[in-house]
């Protein structure tokens, strides 16, 4: 990651705070922003949050390269990690809780406990920063996903996607060469185990093959496989 790169921080407090708490919770980010200044990383910028709506809202205006999200309790907050990650498939994740997160879904590349400390904040984000986005592009075949600006670039040119439409085709990229059913599509991307009426998945399906295929007629690489899923082929 180039350190002329600016960073948009999303920070997502436990939930509502007296407006004491928030005061130093902003606090608490302006400290950990002044260390991380002095460090060899990227410009950051930074929201912070009480609640999942005004996450997304915030979000929608400027993409998150970082999500920080306190935990409470581990149901709700997974589940809103999860929608964000498949929005924003390039946020990269901390967590900042007292609970185990070994066997979640999210992938979380830092995890620290609270009350949130400054400078272990600090030292995480660095570490990250140092360490380079994890992610941020796909490669397979001559499909190329740029994750945090949401473009797929091939042979037919290059385009942008809807958050739905760039979490479709990295699940696929990313299991390459493996049939992926349309269940496991359907759990994964729409967060639904309803297979009554896929025409959503098909209508995706067919807007990507618009786009990867030389020949969308005659796909070379999003093929059918019929009765299970799709395949995202690459040999």
């Amino acid at each position: 990651m180039r350190n002329d790169e600016i960073v948009h921080v999303l920070y997502v407090a436990r939930g509502r705070l007296a407006l004491s708490e928030y005061i130093a919770r902003q606090a608490a980010l302006n400290e950990v922003q002044q260390g991380v200044t002095r460090q060899d990383v990227p410009l950051l910028t930074w929201t912070l949050v009480t609640s999942q709506k005004a996450a997304f809202l915030a979000a929608r205006q400027q993409a998150p390269g970082v999500a920080v999200v306190e935990f409470v309790q581990l149901k709700g907050r997974l589940a809103f990690c999860a929608q964000l990650a498949h929005r924003w498939p390039s946020a990269r994740m901390i967590a900042v809780t007292n609970e185990l997160l070994e066997k979640t879904t999210v992938s979380f590349e830092r995890c620290i406990p609270l009350p949130m400390s400054p400078v272990m904040l600090q030292n995480a984000i660095g570490e990250m920063m140092r360490t380079g986005a994890n992610g941020y592009l796909s490669q397979a075949g001559d499909v190329s996903l740029d994750l945090h600006n949401r473009t797929v670039i091939t042979p037919r040119g290059e385009h942008h996607m809807t958050p739905k439409q760039c979490s479709l085709l990295h699940m696929l990229m990313e299991r390459r060469n493996e049939v992926v059913s349309r269940l496991e599509i359907m759990q994964e991307i729409w967060q639904t185990n309803f297979l009554g009426d896929t025409r959503t998945l098909d209508v995706h399906i067919r807007w990507l093959r618009e786009r990867i295929e030389r020949d969308p007629s005659n796909p070379q690489y999003l093929l059918t496989v019929r009765g299970k899923g799709y395949r995202f082929r690459t040999e």
